[in-house]
């Protein structure tokens, strides 16, 4: 349904309200409630969507890490999703990922989980386990905050791999 102006000779002073116009009314707020809602879905964002280019297993984590982007935050949100899913099959071992958080411009660092983001499966196509938030304010961002991914472990022979960090606008 679409909002449908009212018409001016229905609501002339001293004339008796017709049904259909509150029937409008009512309609018009329907509609006005469906957009603000629409709203609330775009309010979703990504913070880090990349992937791993290359053989990554000839790279050491320092190397890796200082591959991985910051992200500097132009609005105000909360992170509600991380996710890494292997790209190409490795041999063994864990790939970890950490999401750290600075408010003075890459100074100091605070790390926002309780543990790692782990993959533990070498399986192409393979997606990390739950999140742990060292508490849930940690999950919230403002304005300029920046942030960053920071690998803690590494597969043996790493393959590539996809990291997908969501958030929602505050």
């Amino acid at each position: 349904m679409a909002y449908v102006p009212l018409d001016p000779l229905d609501t002339e002073a001293g004339k008796p309200n017709k049904e259909e116009l509150w029937d409008r009314v009512k309609d018009n707020q329907d509609d006005f409630n469906s957009r603000i809602n629409g709203v609330e879905q775009v309010s979703k964002t990504d913070i880090f969507d990349f992937k791993t280019v290359g053989n990554v297993g000839q790279y050491i984590e320092s190397e890796i890490n200082s591959l991985m982007p910051t992200y500097k935050a132009p609005v105000s949100a909360q992170i509600v999703s991380f996710i890494i899913t292997l790209l190409s099959a490795s041999f063994s071992g864990t790939l970890e990922a950490e999401i750290d958080k600075s408010t003075d411009n890459g100074v100091n660092w605070t790390p926002l989980l309780s543990s790692p983001v782990e993959l533990t499966s070498t399986t192409v196509g393979s997606v990390s386990g739950a999140v742990n938030w060292v508490d849930v304010p940690s999950q919230s961002f403002a304005q300029n905050d920046l942030l960053r991914i920071r690998l803690t472990a590494t597969q043996v022979d790493q393959g590539q791999f996809h990291i997908s960090v969501y958030g929602e606008l505050s």
